[in-house]
C-alpha cells in the first residue's frame, strides 16, 4: 500500500511539475496579457478555443483512447507497433479530411454561429492549429502507457514554452494583439511536429490494419458522444453567453474559467499516474485489490480538496493583485468555477473503472445526461442572470457527472470506498470554504494571511475529527521520531 502510494505520488509529481511550471509562467504573464489584451480580445480567444475544442473531438474520433488497451493487450512487439501505427495514421487521415471540409464551409457557416468573431483570419487559423495538435495525441498516449512521465513532461513543457515565447514577441513587442496569440499557437504546433514524430516513429510501424481499426472504432466511437457531451459541459456556456452578453463579459468569464481550471493540474497529473497503475494492478491482482484502491481514492480526494480549498481562499487576492480593474468581475465567478473543477477532478477516479472494464458505452450515459442538464439550465438562466448563471450550471453539471460515474462504475468494479473518511474530508472542506468565502478584512495582506491560516486548519481538523487510522497514526509517529532523532 505504502509503496503504491509512493509510486503514484512520484509519477504524479513529475506530471504535475510540468503543468505547474507552465501554469506558473502563464500566471506570471497574466498581468502583461491583461494589460495588452482587452476583455474583448479574451472573448475572441474564447470563441476560437470553443471551435478548436469541438473540432479536436470530432476529427480524432477519440481513437487515441484505444492506445492504452492496445499497448497492454499486445504482448508481441511487432503486432503492437503495427496496431499503434494504425491508430496514428487513422487519426491523421480523418483529421485532415475533417479539417479541410470545415475550412471550406467555414466562410458560410461560422458567421451565422459567431457573428462577432471573423472567420478569416481568427477561426481559420485556429482550425488548422487544431489539426497540427492532433499529431501529438498518439505519442503522448504511448508515453503515458510506458509510464515515461519525464519525457512526457519535457515535450509538453517545450511546446508550451515555445508558444509563450512566440506569443510574447508577437503580442507584447510587435503589438499584434489577439492575432499574435493565435499565430503563436500555430507556429509552436508546427515546430513541435519534429519531436513528436521522433517519439512516434520509435514506437510504431506505419500501417492501416482493418482489424485494429475496427476494434478501435468499437472502443472509441461510444466515446465521441461522451466527448461531445464533455464539450457541452465545458464550452457550451460560452457559445450561449456570446448571444446574451457583450464580448467583454464573455472574455471575463473565459478568464475566470481558465483560472478555475488550474485545479485540473493536480487532477490531471494524478490521473495520468493513476490510469496505468490501475490497469497494471488489475492485470496482476484483479478484484482482490479493491480495498487498497479504495484507500488510494481517499488520498486522491484529500489532496484535491486541499488544493481546491487553497485556490478558492486565495483567488480574490490573486485577481486583485494580478489584473487591472476591468477584469475584477471574474472574482464573483471563481468560487463556482473552482468547486466545479474539484468535482470534475474527483470524477476521474470512478470513471477510470469503466475504461478498465471496457464499458465505454456507459461513459456517454454519464456525460450526456450532465450535458443536457447543463444546456437546459444555461438556456433557462443565462438570459436572466448572465455569466454567474453559467458558473452555477457548471457546478451542478459536474456534481451530476460525479454521482453517475460513481454509481455506474460501482456496478462493474465494486471498489471498497472509505465513505466515513471521505465524508469527513467533504464536511471540513465545505466548512472552511464557507468561512473563507464570507471572511472580509480591510487590509488585503491581512486577508491573505487569515485565509492561509484557514487552509492550515484543514489537516488539524482532520486529526481532530478522527480521520487518521491507527496504522496512519503509527507511521506518522515513527516518521516524526526519525526526524527528531
Amino acid at each position: 500500500m505504502l509503496s503504491d502510494l509512493k509510486g503514484l505520488a512520484s509519477r504524479s509529481i513529475v506530471y504535475s511539475s510540468g503543468d505547474l511550471l507552465l501554469r506558473a509562467i502563464s500566471f506570471l504573464l497574466l498581468p502583461i496579457y491583461t494589460r495588452v489584451l482587452t476583455p474583448t480580445d479574451y472573448g475572441i480567444l474564447a470563441v476560437t478555443g470553443l471551435v478548436a475544442a469541438i473540432l479536436a473531438l470530432l476529427s480524432s474520433l477519440s481513437l487515441h483512447g484505444f492506445v492504452y488497451p492496445t499497448y497492454f493487450a499486445q504482448t508481441n512487439e511487432l503486432t503492437r507497433r503495427r496496431a499503434l501505427g494504425t491508430l496514428f495514421v487513422a487519426i491523421l487521415l480523418i483529421g485532415f479530411t475533417f479539417t479541410l471540409i470545415t475550412d471550406q464551409v467555414g466562410t458560410l457557416l461560422f458567421p451565422l454561429i459567431f457573428p462577432d468573431v471573423s472567420f478569416q483570419p481568427y477561426i481559420r487559423i485556429a482550425i488548422w492549429t487544431t489539426f497540427l495538435a492532433s499529431w501529438q495525441l498518439v505519442p503522448l498516449a504511448i508515453l503515458k502507457a510506458q509510464e515515461r512521465s519525464v519525457t512526457y513532461v519535457l515535450l509538453t513543457v517545450a511546446g508550451s514554452l515555445l508558444h509563450s515565447a512566440i506569443a510574447l514577441g508577437l503580442v507584447v513587442y510587435l503589438g499584434q494583439g489577439v492575432w499574435g496569440m493565435l499565430v503563436a499557437a500555430f507556429a509552436a504546433a508546427i515546430l513541435m511536429l519534429i519531436p513528436y514524430l521522433v517519439v512516434t516513429l520509435r514506437n510504431i510501424t506505419l500501417a492501416l490494419e482493418r482489424e485494429t481499426l475496427n476494434a478501435a472504432l468499437i472502443f472509441s466511437l461510444p466515446l465521441v458522444p461522451h466527448a461531445l457531451a464533455g464539450w457541452l459541459l465545458q464550452l457550451s456556456d460560452r457559445a450561449i453567453l456570446q448571444w446574451y452578453v457583450p464580448l467583454e463579459q464573455l472574455g471575463i468569464y473565459s478568464l475566470a474559467y481558465t483560472l478555475g481550471m488550474l485545479i485540473s493540474i493536480v487532477a490531471t497529473a494524478m490521473n495520468a499516474a493513476w490510469v496505468p497503475f490501475l490497469f497494471r494492478t488489475d492485470a496482476n491482482e484483479g478484484l482482490s485489490a479493491s480495498t487498497r484502491l479504495g484507500q488510494l481514492a481517499t488520498y486522491y480526494a484529500l489532496i484535491l480538496c486541499f488544493v481546491a480549498l487553497g485556490f478558492h481562499l486565495l483567488a480574490e487576492p490573486i485577481l486583485t493583485i494580478m489584473t487591472p480593474a476591468s477584469y475584477h468581475g471574474a472574482i464573483a465567478l471563481m468560487p463556482w468555477m473552482i468547486a466545479g473543477q474539484l468535482l470534475s477532478g474527483l470524477y476521474f477516479i470512478p470513471v477510470s473503472y469503466l475504461f478498465l472494464r471496457r464499458k465505454t458505452r456507459l461513459v456517454p450515459q454519464i456525460t450526456v445526461v450532465a450535458a443536457i442538464v447543463n444546456l437546459f439550465l444555461n438556456l433557462w438562466f443565462i438570459p436572466s442572470f448572465g455569466v454567474i448563471a453559467a458558473a452555477w450550471t457548471t457546478f451542478i453539471s459536474y456534481a451530476i457527472m460525479l454521482f453517475l460515474a460513481w454509481r455506474l462504475a460501482f456496478k462493474v468494479y465494486p471498489v471498497v470506498y472509505e465513505y466515513r473518511r471521505l465524508a469527513i474530508i467533504a464536511l471540513i472542506t465545505i466548512l472552511l470554504w464557507l468561512i473563507g468565502h464570507y471572511l472580509s478584512l480591510a487590509s488585503l495582506w491581512s486577508l491573505v494571511f487569515a485565509k492561509l491560516g484557514l487552509l492550515l486548519l484543514l489537516p488539524l481538523l482532520l486529526v481532530a475529527f478522527g480521520f487518521l487510522s491507527t496504522g496512519e497514526k503509527r507511521r506518522i509517529g515513527l516518521l516524526f521520531r526519525k526526524k527528531i532523532a
